[in-house]
């Protein structure tokens, strides 16, 4: 029954607009406000698994799923023209994850002093590194998220989230983040021979973000970048970036138990524009250094429809999981034309990752492409996309075969 219902909502509720804002004012100035906003993302799929998969413990080499990918309820405000706060309940997964209750995302406040110089804390997605280190999922362009530009997620944060203060502001041309966290306790692991995340939490985590701006400014206002501002925004800008954790990984011997710092760097450059007539590109190509000790390799699999692994002939791991990040270069780059049109502008896109790995012998291609039918911007959408990914043998370490997946994912957000 509930998976009927998902369904129903993706016929039904792209013709619903949802430009209203649940906003109330206190004011004459009206710098003094309350307000609420919604976001969440619907999945249908179908999925080729990687070898040694298993769906409650039967072997599967494919899966059909529906699930909301994502779900947020906002309460947001400002005391006055200077101080904001941000509260989030929400969730990832419902449906593939059946820890589905609503938890605490962010909560915090955040005190801009001048235009170049404010001040944030509580537990935010605030972080450094890269634009999409903090992406906002309600504009991507594509299905997910850019896995490479966040080497950490979920292992020392909470869906992004960490308790942290945070310093921001612009200055001129130039805008910048420098966050000072405290990673979350990640789960607990075994120590042994095999590099892994360490089961200990470290006292910190520093990251850092800079970018100069040569067109339109981007506000400061979330945490979280735009994927496309859809061509209300001319933008170019450069950005640059660090983060670092130390006693992130671990290897145990009987001898010696050795902890690796994860020290990252990052460049990136984001343009958006009308190129021809009426018609926006949008493109971003990004370069991100990891080093998280020696032969580290992260796999993700983002909503994974399998539930379990057996040892096999690939090290891709279960479900959909294809590699992001670990120690090594992961070079990226998005690609966008936007038609607009009066009723639904159509948003062809195609996003690729090239990770190259200490640990393999190959470089790793990912990719997905797709088409996106936005009926009120990204407040009400659909995505039809197809992702790609490389196969890695568990012998000789190269590429082995590629498996795919095909995405509809619808996106509603109000307030």
């Amino acid at each position: 029954m509930n998976n009927i219902k998902i369904v129903l909502l993706l016929v039904l509720l792209p013709s619903i607009s949802f430009g209203q804002t649940l906003k109330r004012t206190f004011n004459d100035s009206e710098d003094q406000y309350v307000g609420l906003s919604g976001f969440t993302q619907f999945w249908t799929r179908y999925a080729q698994l990687n070898p040694g998969s298993t769906i409650d413990g039967q072997l599967r080499n494919e899966a059909f799923d529906l699930s909301v990918r994502r779900y947020r309820i906002t309460l947001y405000g400002a005391l006055n023209a200077k101080t904001r706060f941000n509260v989030t309940l929400g969730n990832n997964n419902v449906g593939n994850n059946l820890e589905s209750e609503p938890k605490l995302l962010d909560a915090y406040i955040h005190y801009q002093w001048k235009s170049w110089l404010g001040v944030g804390t509580g537990k935010n997605a605030w972080v450094g590194l890269s634009r999409y280190t903090a992406p906002s999922t309600s504009s991507t362009l594509g299905t997910d998220i850019q896995y490479g530009a966040l080497p950490l997620l979920n292992r020392s944060d909470d869906l992004l989230r960490k308790m942290s203060i945070f310093f921001n502001g612009q200055l001129g041309m130039l805008d910048y983040r420098v966050v000072l966290a405290k990673p979350t306790a990640p789960t607990a692991n075994n120590a042994n021979e095999v590099i892994d995340f360490s089961a200990i939490a470290p006292d910190y985590q520093v990251s850092g973000y800079f970018k100069l701006q040569f067109k339109d400014k981007e506000k400061q206002t979330s945490a979280y970048s735009v994927g496309s501002y859809l061509g209300k925004k001319k933008i170019l800008n450069i950005g640059f970036g660090a983060l670092y954790q130390p006693e992130t990984t671990v290897i145990a011997t009987a001898v010696d138990t050795n902890f690796f710092a994860t020290k990252s760097v990052a460049v990136d450059l984001f343009y958006e524009n009308q190129v021809y007539k009426d018609i926006v590109l949008t493109s971003y190509l990004s370069y991100h250094r990891h080093n998280m000790g020696p032969n580290f390799v992260r796999q993700i699999g983002a909503n994974n429809p399998a539930d379990g692994f057996l040892s096999g002939s690939t090290m891709n791991s279960k479900g959909v999981s294809r590699f992001v990040s670990g120690t090594g270069d992961m070079l990226h780059l998005d690609l966008a034309l936007l038609k607009p049109m009066k009723s639904t502008s159509i948003q062809f896109y195609t996003t690729l990752d090239l990770v190259q790995l200490q640990a393999l012998k190959d470089n790793v291609i990912n990719l997905e492409s797709g088409v996106n039918f936005l009926f009120d911007g990204h407040r009400s959408k659909i995505n039809l996309g197809f992702q790609n990914w490389a196969l890695v043998d568990q012998e000789s370490r190269k590429s082995n075969g590629r498996n795919s997946a095909y995405v509809i994912q619808y996106s509603l957000k109000f307030g």
